[in-house]
């Protein structure tokens, strides 16, 4: 009778020690180092005209997401000032054969234009 009562003892507790390690599943999916709640990254150039790549037409601004990751790399080889929390990137399409690439820094994770850096 002990060995049972030990050995239900011991299952009882494994389960509870797996149970409380389990995974938790949540409805919300993010990628380490983006920015899931940014604010969207605006252009500073004008989007008019498109450009066709292949047989796809292309006009209008892309935005990345706001990415966090790898900044603290690109503050120690002087890329974008110290202050820098995330960065984003804006392809904005001007014309037929013209586009703009905007690289934009920002002082806080959530891409609050304080800091922008054209490249």
């Amino acid at each position: 009778m002990r060995n049972v009562v030990f050995l239900l003892t011991l299952i009882c507790l494994t389960v509870a020690l797996i149970g409380s390690c389990a995974k938790k599943d949540d409805d919300t999916t993010s990628t380490t180092g983006v920015c899931s709640d940014c604010t969207a990254l605006e252009a500073t150039s004008t989007a008019s005209g498109s450009i066709t790549v292949g047989s796809e037409t292309l006009s209008g601004t892309y935005a990345t997401s706001c990415y966090t990751a790898g900044i603290s790399d690109l503050v120690s080889s002087g890329s974008v000032p110290s202050d820098t929390k995330s960065v984003g990137w804006l392809f904005v399409v001007r014309g037929n054969d013209n586009i703009t690439e905007e690289f934009q820094g920002f002082t806080d994770s959530h891409a609050q234009p304080k800091v922008i850096i054209p490249i």
